[in-house]
């Protein structure tokens, strides 16, 4: 399977989702969302892999992310393991 350009932003997030992680679809208005649940997963020198838990909400009829949740932390140095 070829993935979007929008499913690749997500992985940028999320890059491991496990069988008892969730997702939730919602009803939010008129708009349809779902929530993916999984972990952020850094790879520190190939030797230990150190997973973060984060949430993403994406809108079903784009597939715009309209929000990440997950430690604060994480937003700040994130940009050093992309």
């Amino acid at each position: 399977k070829i993935l979007s350009d929008k499913d690749c932003e997500l992985l940028k997030y999320i890059n491991r989702i496990e069988s008892e992680k969730k997702l939730v679809i919602k009803e939010e208005g008129s708009d349809l969302t779902y929530e993916v649940f999984g972990d952020k997963v850094f790879n520190i020198f190939n030797l230990f892999e150190y997973g973060v838990p984060v949430s993403a909400k994406v809108s079903a009829s784009t597939g715009e992310i309209l929000s990440i949740e997950g430690p604060t932390w994480l937003k700040v140095i994130n940009f050093l393991f992309v």
